[in-house]
Parts: C-alpha cells; sequence; structure tokens
C-alpha cells in the first residue's frame, strides 16, 4: 500500500509538471522500430504513422517493405508520467508475411521511457504461431533500465538490463510457442523514473510457389504475435502466511508467560 500511495503521488507530480511546461502527446517516447528484411519501419507514437490518437498507444495499418507484408502493429503502455496505470509494456502483430522466395530475418526493438517506481519484480511473457513455416526461429528479449533509457529508436536498441531471453523453431507447419515468467526480484531495483524494452528476432523461410502479395495463404508467416512486460512493488504476504505467523506469535507469548 506504501509503495502504490508513493507511486499515486508521483503520478500527481508528474502530471501537474506536464501541465506547466506545456507537455503535448508528442513528446511521448513510445517507439517501435522494426527491420523487415532489411528494409527499417519506425513509428513514434502519436506521429503521422500512428492512428491512434490516445497516449501511449501505437497502431499501424498494413506495411509493405522488401517482400515482407506487417499488418495489425500495435504498442501499448501505461505506468509512465502521461499514461498513469500498472507499469506495463506490450506489443504484437497481426501478422509478419515473408512473399520472397528466399528466407528473411526480421529484427524489432519496442519502448519507452518514465515509467514510475519504486518497483522490485518483474513479470513476462510471449507468444505467437508459425503458419506455413517449417524451420523458422524466433528470439524474444526483455530489458529494463533503471537509467530511464530510450528504447525502440531502432531495431537494434535495447538499453539496460537483459531480464531473460527466450527461443523456439517451429518444426510443424503450424507450431505455437508461448512462454511466462512471473514474479522475479530485479537485480536492480527501478527506485525511480525507468524505461523497459522488448526486442526480438526471428526468420521465415522463403516462399513456396503459390505465394505473393495478392496469394498470402501459402506464405510463411508469424501470426498473433505478443509480447509483455510488467514490473510491480514487492509482493505482500498472502493472508494464510499472515495467519501463520499470527499464530507463531501468539505461541510464543504464551510460552514466555508460561515461564
Amino acid at each position: 500500500m506504501r509503495a502504490q500511495r508513493m507511486k499515486m503521488m508521483l503520478v500527481a507530480t508528474a502530471s501537474a509538471v506536464a501541465l506547466m511546461v506545456g507537455m503535448s502527446p508528442t513528446n511521448a517516447a513510445l517507439m517501435i522500430s522494426e527491420s523487415l528484411n532489411g528494409a527499417t519501419f519506425t513509428c513514434v507514437d502519436n506521429t503521422s504513422c500512428d492512428t491512434n490518437a490516445a497516449v501511449g498507444i501505437i497502431d499501424t495499418g498494413t506495411t509493405t517493405l522488401n517482400g515482407m507484408v506487417l499488418t495489425g502493429l500495435r504498442a501499448s503502455s501505461s505506468g509512465t508520467t502521461l499514461r498513469p496505470g500498472p507499469d506495463i509494456l506490450n506489443s504484437g502483430s497481426t501478422a509478419v508475411i515473408n512473399t520472397n522466395a528466399t528466407a528473411a530475418t526480421i529484427i524489432a526493438s519496442i519502448g519507452d521511457t518514465n515509467f514510475l517506481g519504486p518497483v522490485q519484480r518483474f513479470s513476462l511473457s510471449a507468444s505467437g504461431t508459425f503458419q506455413n513455416a517449417v524451420g523458422a526461429t524466433i528470439t524474444d528479449r526483455w530489458f529494463d533500465d533503471p537509467a530511464n533509457a530510450q528504447g525502440g529508436g531502432s531495431p537494434s536498441s535495447a538499453p539496460g538490463n537483459l531480464l531473460s531471453t527466450f527461443s523456439y523453431t517451429a518444426t510443424n507447419i503450424a507450431d505455437s510457442f508461448s512462454n511466462n515468467l512471473n514474479n522475479q526480484l530485479l537485480a536492480f531495483p527501478d527506485s525511480g523514473l525507468f524505461s523497459m524494452t522488448q526486442q526480438f528476432t526471428f526468420t521465415l523461410p522463403g516462399a513456396p510457389a503459390g505465394c505473393s502479395l495478392t496469394s498470402l495463404a501459402f506464405c510463411p508467416q508469424l501470426v498473433s504475435r505478443g509480447q509483455t512486460e510488467i514490473k510491480t512493488p514487492s509482493a505482500a504476504p498472502e493472508p494464510a502466511s499472515l495467519g501463520l505467523l499470527g499464530a507463531g506469535l501468539l505461541a510464543l507469548g504464551l510460552a514466555r508467560r508460561r515461564r
């Protein structure tokens, strides 16, 4: 409760400062940068590439670069000085499709700054499905930076401390993956403002005959990709644990009284 009250005070203070200096949504630091088979696509919150007017949410339409088709790209953040709430960074896409006859590599970074501490724990997840993509690979990474450096400015930008890495290789024509890591202690807790960054790299095999920009169903693709990073204060003791502690203290008191 104390950590939650402190965080609410920080949100109120940051909001007041933002109003005094005339901060606008265009100052939001949520960013996405992807390299689609060598061609880079970058989007910053509340700029022309973003179809969502809300602060802390990026939505883009369909993007086609170097024979790659990217649909339903989204990133969102909360718990920052611009968007109060729990400290969460999310990213995902409906599909990333390779129409090239040769294998393709996709590298991406998603980041935001000014998340509000103090936090001491983290939880992570990632999921997706490879379709028509036997041999495809993916590696997901999650970063935390107590120095509050910006990630997502380029596909390779990932400041701070690496929290976890997850890798997977597709072996079937329809092959899903998922990874979860919950309530882990941060090696370097975030006492004040901090940044979070997600990064992933995946490969898709070359497209077979029948795959084209007008016939995507046959193409190798990664669909329903998602990645999440959450930061929380230290967990409060469970009710059962509190009950055991109370019983132990009571027994100790009775033993001393008998003596």
